[in-house]
């Protein structure tokens, strides 16, 4: 049968064990000689290439988060990958507001179906009111009907006999 065992944690006797520093024979420290010999790097580093657009960038053409500005391109200015954004016309910012017809026939069709079913709940109440009562009037009757006692088969059969005679 499958078990398991948790760990037995306790932060009091917690032992940090640091690992040792293992040298091979390539890593060993080479003599004085050859220190000197090796070259200093170049004290002129080029500055290193900025990627612009970065990996993560947003792409070219999507819209600001309040849809004013939109995204036209990335430019490397000293040295540093900025965002050009440029304005959106108040035309095309209302064209993109407005939805389109299939939408507009969707929401209306949901506002139709609500209001109908709010206005409609009177009457429904008048209809469906009492036959519920009505329901539940005879379903109260059948369940605390009293059972009829039923005679033994003694008793039918001296009842059916008296009926013969």
């Amino acid at each position: 049968m499958p078990s398991y065992v948790p760990l037995d944690w306790n932060p009091r006797k917690l032992q940090i064990i640091e690992p040792t520093p293992t040298q091979n024979q390539e890593q060993e420290e080479p003599p004085a000689q050859q220190k000197a010999a090796t070259k200093p790097p170049p004290k002129d580093k080029p500055p290193p290439e900025v990627k612009c657009p970065p990996t993560d960038a947003t792409e070219v053409g999507t819209l600001s988060p309040n849809g004013r500005k939109i995204l036209e391109s990335y430019e490397l200015v000293d040295g540093v990958c900025k965002e050009v954004y440029r304005n959106v016309p108040v035309t095309e910012q209302l064209v993109k507001a407005i939805p389109s017809p299939y939408e507009a026939a969707q929401t209306a069709g949901i506002a139709v179906v609500a209001t109908t079913a709010a206005l409609s709940t009177p009457f429904r109440v008048w209809i469906i009111k009492p036959v519920v009562k009505k329901l539940l009037t005879k379903a109260k009757e059948i369940v605390t009907r009293k059972k009829e006692d039923r005679p033994s088969t003694f008793l039918r059969r001296q009842a059916q006999r008296k009926a013969r005679k």
